[in-house]
């Protein structure tokens, strides 16, 4: 059985997978359920993380608005592209 860890440092592929969100003292991403960041050390306090939470869901709704509205652009100028 493969011992497969995640990395400490989440990448870009990772926050597609994972709820990540950035620091607010290094800027760089951080996964939600961790109460410190990786790349600083910066303990979150509990209003930042919750902060962070909310970040992450807006980004999350932002997302699937979009996809659903190209996903429908798509099927009209298909549909238009056929008569």
């Amino acid at each position: 059985m493969n011992n497969l860890q995640k990395p400490e440092m989440p990448t870009i592929m990772d926050s597609a997978f994972d709820a990540a969100a950035y620091c607010p003292r290094c800027h760089l991403l951080m996964y939600i359920k961790d109460e410190t960041c990786p790349h600083c050390a910066y303990l979150l306090s509990l209003d930042e993380r919750k902060k962070q939470k909310n970040f992450s869901k807006q980004q999350f709704r932002k997302g699937l608005k979009l996809g659903i509205f190209w996903a429908l652009m798509l099927i009209v100028s298909f549909l238009l592209t056929l008569e």
